[in-house]
């Protein structure tokens, strides 16, 4: 090679190099911010009220956002996600290289109520739908809610599925998952 080719070919390989490794940073720095949003997502789906996260880099506030937490929280229950009425960003502490994140959740219903709730469907609504295909098991799921639900403003799952109370969009959306799940069914509540 002449001295005119051996300096366009390292400026290329050079670029081509610098080229993959930003790449290659990018893709792990969303990897973790990827993983630290389904690390709070596996909380969230416990409904756990205080909590810690672990990452290897200095969290932001911004990186966890409630509508990226409930996006997230889809990959283990998002029944459970919807029932989140508040999250809140604690601070974050540095030890032995590792960043702890610390965070306080509050639900609008409780776990064991959000358990007994499921098991009251599974006990009194899931046997009445006799349905065999999928579209008649989630169109009987919709008009049981319809039948026996009402729009309002009682804000408890529990009252507006077993009582007929008022509930509002998210009662409507939590109670029909909760149906699809008893059914056997793929259901996801969309934030």
């Amino acid at each position: 090679m002449t001295k005119n080719k051996i300096l366009p070919t390292i400026i290329a390989i050079i670029a081509v190099v610098a080229i993959f490794l930003i790449i290659l940073i990018t893709t792990n720095a969303d990897s973790s911010k990827e993983k630290y949003l389904k690390d709070i997502a596996s909380h969230i789906s416990a409904m756990e009220t205080e909590f810690e996260v672990k990452t290897n880099f200095k969290v932001k506030y911004t990186d966890a956002t409630s509508p990226s937490i409930i996006r997230a929280s889809r990959y283990y229950d998002s029944a459970s996600a919807v029932m989140l009425s508040g999250i809140r960003y604690e601070g974050t502490r540095e030890h032995n290289g590792e960043y702890i994140t610390t965070f306080t959740a509050s639900y609008s219903v409780s776990r064991d109520d959000y358990n007994a709730l499921c098991y009251w469907v599974d006990q009194n609504i899931v046997p009445n739908i006799t349905a065999t295909t999928e579209y008649e098991k989630a169109k009987a799921a919709h008009d049981y809610i319809k039948e026996h639900c009402c729009y309002g403003d009682t804000e408890s799952i529990s009252a507006f599925l077993k009582d007929g109370q008022g509930g509002s969009s998210k009662e409507y959306a939590v109670a029909y998952k909760i149906i699809m799940d008893g059914l056997g069914m793929d259901c996801e509540v969309i934030y």
